[in-house]
């Protein structure tokens, strides 16, 4: 928006206060609840104040918790201030609310379910775990009935990994237990 554009000419100038000042409009925009604090956070977190910008998005998923644009603005944060066990479990609450998109809005909310997933797996492989989730995963995969979403983490993971084989069979086997999802 404007506004931003305008902080970021007296950022660049060195007039940090001014550009603070015209971000803080940022409060009073958006038509949804929550949406003002999520641009300013998000104003913040673009120049380097990732405390502020933390404090500004957890206020905007106060307003409305149920916002998965919020929720993955928090998570993507987290990772950017190096908070990898914070940022996991805001991916993994964006995950279990699963896709229930308003109409017209389904390929963005796959895109952010994909997101999430690869987000996850990205932060278990750091951790050092990735092995051991896959293990997981695939048992719960395998069981009766199975977990569909294992499974697709599973496939991702798999890929990840360089375990085409057994990343294409998890592939399969969702493409025969799944009829009509955009995720398989």
């Amino acid at each position: 928006s404007h506004v931003v554009s305008f902080g970021e000419f007296y950022w660049s100038q060195e007039d940090k206060p001014k550009a603070l000042s015209i971000w803080k409009k940022l409060l009073q925009m958006g038509k949804k609840k929550g949406e003002g604090s999520f641009l300013y956070a998000e104003a913040l977190a673009d120049h380097d104040l990732r405390d502020d910008a933390l404090a500004m998005m957890r206020e905007a998923i106060a307003a409305d918790p149920n916002n998965d644009r919020y929720q993955r603005g928090l998570a993507a944060l987290l990772e950017k201030m190096n908070r990898p066990a914070e940022a996991l479990t805001a991916w993994t609450r964006l995950l279990e609310r699963g896709d229930t998109p308003a109409p017209g809005e389904l390929r963005r909310a796959s895109a952010m379910t994909r997101e999430a997933r690869e987000r996850v797996i990205e932060l278990w492989q750091k951790e050092g775990r990735l092995d051991r989730e896959i293990a997981s995963l695939g048992q719960r995969f395998a069981a009766t009935p199975p977990d569909l979403a294992a499974g697709r983490f599973l496939a991702v993971a798999l890929t990840r990994t360089g375990r085409l084989t057994e990343a294409r069979a998890a592939l399969e086997r969702l493409d025969g237990l799944v009829v009509d999802d955009p995720e398989t």
